[in-house]
């Protein structure tokens, strides 16, 4: 008798979630496809208008990545889960990101529109590792200088 109740409760369960979880899965396969085919889409527009491939790659992984978050959003909320938290967390951290660096998400965007414009005939890839490589390399520099002098301030 134990038995007949858990396979009565098992088909409860199959019967209320199986076509919630069905649709989720067939909204995941045609999302990805979708996203695939816009990705695809982008990179062939960039591709005709010349962009920079440090530009091109960088735009075309954060499409994708958040082409994929909404997808996924999306996913959960057929299959039940409330998504309007999922949303506000993503809200106030893309809030909170941008308020703590719109300094240099202003000069990044700059620096973006700067390569665009001028095209990738002055920029190459190799110009772009060696002018990361040495601001990296400055930054520890003058972090290192900082930290060495910054230490004995009072004493200078």
């Amino acid at each position: 008798m134990e038995l007949q109740k858990w396979i009565d409760k098992g088909y409860e369960i199959i019967v209320d979630f199986g076509p919630k979880v069905l649709a989720a899965i067939a909204i995941w396969i045609i999302g990805s496809l979708i996203i695939k085919s816009l990705i695809k889409g982008i990179r062939k527009a960039m591709n005709n208008r010349n962009y920079d491939e440090s530009l091109k790659k960088f735009l075309l992984n954060l499409t994708a990545w958040v082409l994929k978050i909404v997808l996924i959003i999306v996913v959960l909320g057929t299959v039940g889960v409330e998504t309007t938290s999922f949303a506000a967390i993503l809200a106030a951290a893309g809030l909170a990101i941008g308020l703590a660096l719109q300094g240099s998400l202003g000069n990044f965007a700059g620096g973006v529109d700067s390569v665009r414009r001028v095209g990738h005939a002055k920029f190459r890839n190799s110009d772009l590792d060696t002018f990361c490589t040495n601001a990296a390399l400055l930054l520890y520099v003058c972090d290192r200088v900082h930290s060495v002098f910054g230490r004995h301030r009072r004493y200078v």
